[in-house]
């Protein structure tokens, strides 16, 4: 009896092995205009605490496993539907930044919980991949930079349309790391599998309007190419004389913007345009001249998938000399609140703030 109590006097002075060790907070300031329903939204960490995280490799990025996002105030059970990704995780610094899809973001502000810190807990919990973006996502391209200094070419959505990168360097982002794109820089998305290879078959990136094109850029010149379907006629995304311009690749403009863009200094630009073709542009969230146009005939399924093209970033006839951070593109019309939100987070990103003290180190308030 006696051997019996000591060892259960033991097993209770232990620390549970089941439970998150650390818990923190953050808070999203609200929606702005309307609720957001699916929207990704950004947060960051940066804490001793978070160096020595377990860790596995999804699309060949380096991510903590044990770290969830939770409505749970205490940080131990996964409640709310939240799916995430670690766009970028330094375990050397304890820093890193976490993309995670809030199902309804409304106006008034938005607090999640995040748990991290269980040796038992070695797989991914943050969802499939691309379960952190809505199902209007088809590429979602990060451009993650590891402590390492390796720059990633990744599609973090379902597509899969991972970059084959041709002269892009790695560069500080307006998020994390980004893609330096010089006078014949180009990043392939997929290659003909998210494009055609011309037989017949149109590939996953074939988006006729509606869609959005977004990224942050940071560009040296007022022209250069931001995104385009690599192929004469199809939509190419780009700058020229410091506007916003939607045009047929090597063919004609489409629509170009009213606003400008600053050089030397990191911009968010998106391009919507729906099946009617009615376009908006953006700068910094903000409408940047819009309009209706009658969308090129050739803009359709059947005749990209007779014209061998790639996706891409940067250059095919417009030169850049840009740095490109967090590429999207969706098959719908995102309204100028999903665009401003987008911004808005993505320029003032909120931190995670600790609770608790297990570790003998004080809280601290970022």
């Amino acid at each position: 009896m006696t051997r019996r109590l000591i060892f259960l006097a033991v097993i209770c002075a232990l620390p549970s092995m089941a439970g998150y060790a650390n818990c923190g907070a953050v808070t999203f300031p609200g929606a702005a205009a309307s609720t957001q329903t699916n929207i990704t939204l950004a947060f960051s960490f940066n804490d001793a605490r978070f160096k020595s995280l377990n860790t596995t490799t999804r699309n060949g990025i380096v991510m903590p496993a044990d770290l969830i996002v939770t409505d749970d105030a205490t940080c131990q059970t996964l409640t709310g539907s939240y799916n995430w990704d670690v766009e970028a995780y330094n375990s050397s610094a304890g820093s890193g930044i976490v993309l995670v899809k809030i199902p309804s973001y409304a106006t008034s502000p938005k607090t999640v919980y995040v748990g991290f810190g269980n040796p038992g807990v070695t797989l991914y919990q943050g969802g499939a991949a691309g379960s952190a973006y809505d199902s209007n996502t088809f590429l979602m391209a990060p451009f993650n930079v590891d402590s390492s200094g390796t720059l990633s070419s990744v599609d973090l959505s379902s597509s899969g349309c991972n970059g084959v990168p041709t002269s892009v360097t790695p560069a500080t982002g307006r998020v994390d790391g980004a893609g330096s794109f010089g006078s014949t820089s180009k990043d392939a998305w997929g290659s003909t599998t998210c494009g055609s290879a011309g037989s017949g078959t149109n590939g996953t990136l074939d988006i006729v309007p509606p869609f959005t094109y977004s990224a942050w850029i940071n560009t040296a010149s007022a022209n250069g190419d931001i995104y385009n379907g690599g192929g004469n006629g199809l939509p190419q995304f780009r700058l020229a004389s410091g506007k916003l311009s939607l045009d047929r690749l090597n063919t004609a403009n489409v629509a170009a913007s009213t606003g400008t863009v600053s050089t030397n200094t990191w911009t968010y630009v998106a391009i919507s345009i729906d099946a009617s073709g009615n376009y908006a542009f953006y700068i910094n969230g903000s409408a940047a001249g819009s309009g209706t146009v009658t969308p090129p005939p050739s803009w359709t399924l059947n005749t990209w998938r007779f014209a061998a093209h790639t996706w891409q970033n940067g250059f095919y006839n417009s030169a850049p000399s840009m740095s490109i951070d967090l590429q999207r593109v969706a098959n719908v019309a995102r309204p100028g609140s999903w665009i401003a939100n987008e911004y808005a987070n993505e320029s003032s990103i909120p931190a995670v703030i600790l609770a608790n003290n297990s570790t003998g180190i004080p809280p601290v308030i970022y």
